[in-house]
């Protein structure tokens, strides 16, 4: 309690004990909103994506396998957009330039 003695308690009054901004609500802006949880969607394999990218073997509904690299991956993410994104990928790209070398000699 503020008695007068204290200077401080009698500025603040958090220090002198007054329970009347106990009661007032807090400024909305010291809480942070709800984020509410997102959907999760999850892209399932498409017929189109075999012909179309003749090197890949369906394993699952979200898997998929390189015959060129032999890599698995899951696609449910962003889909046909996880496939461009390891076709352009600095590994699948070695891989391949590899087995078209070996593809050449076995010709010849």
């Amino acid at each position: 309690m503020a008695d007068g003695n204290d200077p401080v308690a009698d500025l603040d009054p958090d220090r002198n004990g007054s329970s009347d901004d106990m009661d007032k609500p807090h400024c909305s802006a010291d809480i942070p909103p709800k984020k509410r949880p997102r959907p999760q969607y999850k892209t399932k394999w498409q017929q189109n994506w075999a012909s179309k990218y003749p090197s890949i073997t369906k394993k699952s509904e979200t898997l998929a396998e390189w015959s060129v690299c032999f890599r698995a991956f899951n696609f449910d993410h962003q889909g046909e957009r996880d496939i461009l994104r390891h076709l352009g990928g600095a590994d699948h790209i070695k891989r391949a330039k590899e087995l078209e070398k070996v593809s050449r000699i076995d010709d010849n």
